[in-house]
């Protein structure tokens, strides 16, 4: 397979490692009275959030391995999945504000996931510059 984007390496191994770091902050954050009780303003019960969230962690770090590896499913549910994640926690969260970042991030790398070379990185089109540059093309 050709090589991959730049862009499509960076959101993909950025989506492994902040995911990674989650599982970890979540299994001690579930520890922390602080978070029970931000949790508890929720509508959704505490058991159903702690759940999809760990849930959508393990979906996106599969996702990024697997959008390394170009797999074009792979980014439609990462795309999807967060997607309609980040809509549940809109409509269930009590402080709104807090899903700010979330929300500019996963634009962000949705931006990145969507560009003409990433499109043609998971359809399996891709050429990286320099190859084309070597056989004199423009």
């Amino acid at each position: 397979m050709n090589s991959r984007p730049t862009s499509v390496t960076y959101a993909a191994w950025f989506v492994i490692v902040v995911n990674i770091l989650g599982v970890f902050g979540m299994a001690y954050g579930f520890e922390s009275q602080e978070v029970w009780d931000a949790m508890a303003l929720n509508l959704l019960p505490v058991v159903v959030q702690r759940s999809l969230i760990m849930f959508t962690l393990g979906i996106s770090i599969l996702c990024g391995f697997m959008m390394l590896d170009g797999r074009p499913w792979a980014r439609k549910l990462y795309i999807g999945f967060n997607g309609v994640s980040l809509l549940i926690q809109l409509v269930s969260a009590a402080d709104k504000l807090m899903l700010l970042p979330a929300i500019l991030i996963f634009g962000a790398l949705v931006y990145f996931l969507l560009r003409p070379q990433a499109n043609d990185f998971f359809a399996g089109k891709f050429e990286p510059e320099e190859a084309a540059d070597e056989t004199g093309e423009e």
